[in-house]
């Protein structure tokens, strides 16, 4: 009805979102098909860069992803820091999304904001569907970021165990260090759940190692007042 009455499909928000941004985020096909049907423009960025596609990957649903990309949206494009719709979608968590742009090309090897891959973004979510996912096509589970951290670093700081086991069962390296000395054990013994820590061990990880500056993961544990990891840890 709105469309019929004549508004702007190209006005922006003061942060530049175009209605088609909006019907991205909100993921639904329908909403986006109306918006290309009226002129939307499916390249247009708002003031951080971000296309439609990109904030539509990050619905992680595959149906506003697939519209837009038959509407000519570009997979591989990268605002400044370089992260892609790829990057966007494995943050959702979810599958759907991810695999949809893999089908249309897109790389999961490339790096954005500070170095990280999808699968970094992918692992943060704590899930294991997008990580699934994109070990399926061909993520590289031993990839770091500028920090040195790989994705199981990223994983264990959601202290969740589900995307930590979905990695190790891709083979991804326990004992890996980033540039400051910290482990992915280390690294999870900050968050509030014992779980991710529990899966690491139960993997071989060394509870000794000790950071560039000596820190063990129990003294993390302690610096954070993070109980559950603290008797994990002195159990194992």
């Amino acid at each position: 009805m709105l469309l019929g009455a004549g508004v702007d499909v190209h006005a922006k928000t003061n942060r530049g979102w175009t209605a088609l941004h909006c019907a991205g985020w909100i993921g639904r096909a329908e909403a986006v098909d109306a918006q290309l049907a009226a002129g939307a423009d499916v390249h247009a960025k708002n003031k951080s860069g971000l296309t439609a596609l990109r904030i539509a990957g990050y619905s992680g649903t595959a149906e506003a992803v697939d519209a837009l990309l038959a509407a000519g949206a570009d997979v591989h494009a990268k605002i400044k820091s370089g992260s892609t719709a790829l990057s966007w979608a494995g943050g959702s968590g979810r599958a759907k999304a991810v695999y949809a742009l893999v089908a249309a090309g897109a790389d999961v090897h490339a790096n954005g904001h500070g170095g990280w891959t999808a699968l970094h973004f992918a692992s943060a979510s704590g899930t294991a569907e997008a990580v699934d996912a994109l070990l399926a096509a061909g993520a590289d589970v031993h990839a770091k970021c500028n920090g040195g951290s790989t994705a199981l670093h990223i994983a264990g700081r959601s202290g969740r165990a589900e995307a930590v086991d979905a990695l190790l069962a891709a083979a991804a390296n326990v004992h890996a260090k980033d540039h400051y000395g910290w482990t992915a054990l280390l690294d999870t013994s900050r968050s509030l759940r014992a779980e991710a820590a529990d899966s690491q061990v139960a993997a071989g990880a060394d509870v000794h190692a000790k950071t560039d500056d000596g820190w063990t993961a129990l003294h993390v544990a302690g610096h954070f007042g993070v109980a559950a990891s603290v008797e994990a840890l002195a159990a194992a």
